[in-house]
């Protein structure tokens, strides 16, 4: 079979043709259409990928704001929680002082309106026995009584020791004028009186005057005396005595009572 050159040369540059003018006014525009469309589409998924990532981004940071808003309402609650329990505590420990501080000023106000009425008891009970003892005694003075009384004194100046005797020397020598007082708890009389006189020149022979005075807070005594010194003997000093020991007696008493508390406050904190 014989083949027809010029047919198939003019077929293949009709194919090329063709095909030029299917890549310039179909393939090429097709082509381009697709390359906008394709650049397109990336465009837009990196658009898509870039508003993804955003999203993600500013997913991410709320979700850290609202851990840091969780974590600083847990760190108020907390620090709330301790204020509170704080104040609350303060609060309970000003209770409790202000409690303490009345109950101890009750309990004092207690006790020293206790002690007043076991100091008036003690008093009137104390002065109505030493004043019933010093009237008995007033009442049974009489001038044998008077004389004995004198006679002590007299016994009581003549045994005196010589350190009594240095200290009535030395409260003589001190006095600006050499001056005694004899004080008794009743008149004397005129031999009374120079007896004593006598016995107390006798033995305090430095004295310059003597002068007599009647006391009858003495009760039943005698007292000589000057600057710094005294030398007496009377029932007073028995009284008194006597008044020490009820009070001693009387507080040992008050002492030895049980003492119970009325009242208990307590606060329990919660």
């Amino acid at each position: 079979m014989l083949i027809d050159w010029f047919t198939v040369v003019a077929q293949i540059f009709n194919f090329l043709v063709l095909v030029w003018l299917l890549k310039r006014f179909l393939y090429g525009p097709i082509t381009q259409a697709m390359a906008k469309r394709e650049a397109l589409i990336a465009s837009q998924l990196a658009d898509a990928q870039t508003s993804l990532t955003e999203a993600a981004q500013e997913a991410e940071y709320y979700r850290q704001m609202q851990a840091t808003l969780k974590a600083q309402h847990d760190d108020w609650l907390d620090q709330t929680r301790q204020q509170v329990e704080q104040q609350r505590q303060v609060w309970l420990d000003d209770a409790k002082q202000s409690v303490a501080i009345a109950r101890e000023q009750w309990l004092k106000d207690l006790e020293q309106e206790h002690q007043q009425i076991w100091d008036t008891i003690h008093q009137q009970t104390t002065q109505q026995l030493v004043a019933a003892t010093r009237q008995v005694l007033t009442q049974i003075a009489n001038v044998d009584l008077e004389e004995q009384i004198i006679q002590v004194f007299l016994d009581q100046l003549h045994h005196l020791s010589s350190e009594e005797r240095d200290r009535l020397q030395a409260a003589l020598t001190h006095s600006p004028d050499r001056h005694l007082t004899l004080r008794s708890s009743f008149p004397l009389s005129t031999a009374q009186s120079d007896r004593l006189r006598q016995a107390i020149y006798d033995h305090v022979p430095d004295a310059i005057a003597l002068d007599l005075d009647t006391d009858a807070n003495l009760i039943c005594g005698i007292q000589l005396t000057t600057a710094g010194y005294l030398l007496d003997w009377n029932l007073a000093h028995y009284l008194e005595g006597l008044d020490a020991k009820l009070t001693s007696t009387l507080n040992h008493t008050r002492s030895s009572q049980p003492t119970h508390e009325t009242t208990r406050l307590n606060i329990q904190s919660g």
